[in-house]
């Protein structure tokens, strides 16, 4: 059976990125062989493991707040269990989807919500974790390369908060500029339901943001204390840096990007290189493959919905 064009493509993006896994992936452990990244695992303190776990429970437990804050601004009904669904489904779509893009299968399981609306609330969400992302990686860029050091993620910084405040004017030039039919959709999607947000929703969203980021960050340094390695005041700076690589689409989940950039920051702050490598592996799974494992219940139950009777959609205008 001959495929669709679509389905063609579709197959050639997993193909694409299963290659770039593999290849990220192998020239991280070209420098740091399976076998140092397994004897650093014996040395595992289980105690500091298992804040670990808490953490990602905590994180999952916390970042469906924001999301639910969000949607009630279009769907006031929504509740805490819908919210919470949806973000588990959008990790299980981020294991099989890179980047950010992933994180748009949050709308399959919310039923009554426009398509154009989820659009439109999910861009806004990446956008302000993006946003808080970059402003934590300015003290790493500046301790990393001084003043010059930090103009990329300053210019980045003012690029994504522009793009949250006006993301029609913005993103709509950006489709035009790369001929994305979809980029234009969720440029109007954003502007719709930001028009939508109260100061006191916008406010309460940034200020979790602000939490969820110490979390993660607070995360990865407690896996690295498991691994007996002492964390300087230059090591916790530079755990945002690799907390912003999970922004680029080029692998599968992230992985072996995570993992590089790690390997290239985490030694220039005195941690080893299998401990780096190690760690944020250790974060890897804990906070990508638990979560979307856990999703996986709830897409399923979103698909035996769906076959049942369907419920009204709301559009908003």
């Amino acid at each position: 059976m001959r495929l669709s064009p679509e389905w063609q493509q579709r197959v050639g993006r997993w193909l694409l990125r299963g290659g770039s896994t593999a290849v990220i992936l192998g020239l991280v452990l070209w420098q740091v062989p399976p076998a140092s990244v397994v004897a650093t695992l014996f040395d595992l303190d289980w105690e500091w493991l298992g804040l670990a776990v808490c953490l990602t429970l905590a994180i999952n437990l916390l970042k469906p707040l924001r999301w639910l804050w969000l949607l009630q601004a279009v769907k006031p009904s929504t509740t805490y269990r819908q919210a919470l669904g949806s973000l588990l489904v959008a990790a299980t779509a981020r294991l099989v989807v890179p980047g950010k893009f992933g994180e748009y299968g949050r709308i399959y399981p919310l039923r009554g919500l426009s398509l154009k609306s989820g659009l439109g609330l999910t861009t806004v969400d990446i956008l302000i974790e993006m946003e808080n992302g970059v402003l934590f990686a300015l003290p790493a860029a500046f301790c990393l390369g001084g003043v010059v050091a930090t103009v990329p993620p300053l210019l980045a910084l003012l690029a994504v908060a522009a793009v949250t405040r006006w993301p029609d004017l913005l993103l709509r030039g950006v489709a035009r500029l790369v001929g994305s039919s979809r980029l234009r959709e969720q440029a109007a999607a954003a502007h719709q339901v930001m028009g939508m947000l109260s100061r006191n929703t916008w406010n309460k969203s940034i200020g979790l943001t602000v939490v969820l980021n110490l979390l993660r960050f607070l995360q990865l340094g407690v896996l690295i204390l498991a691994l007996d390695q002492n964390l300087t005041v230059l090591a916790w700076l530079c755990l945002p840096v690799i907390q912003l690589a999970d922004a680029i689409p080029l692998t599968v989940a992230g992985i072996g990007v995570r993992e590089w950039v790690g390997l290239k920051v985490l030694p220039w702050a005195a941690i080893p290189d299998t401990v780096a490598v190690t760690s944020v592996l250790l974060q890897s799974v804990i906070s990508g493959f638990a979560p979307g494992a856990a999703g996986l219940f709830f897409f399923h139950r979103a698909g035996e919905q769906s076959h049942g009777s369907p419920e009204p959609t709301e559009v908003v205008s």
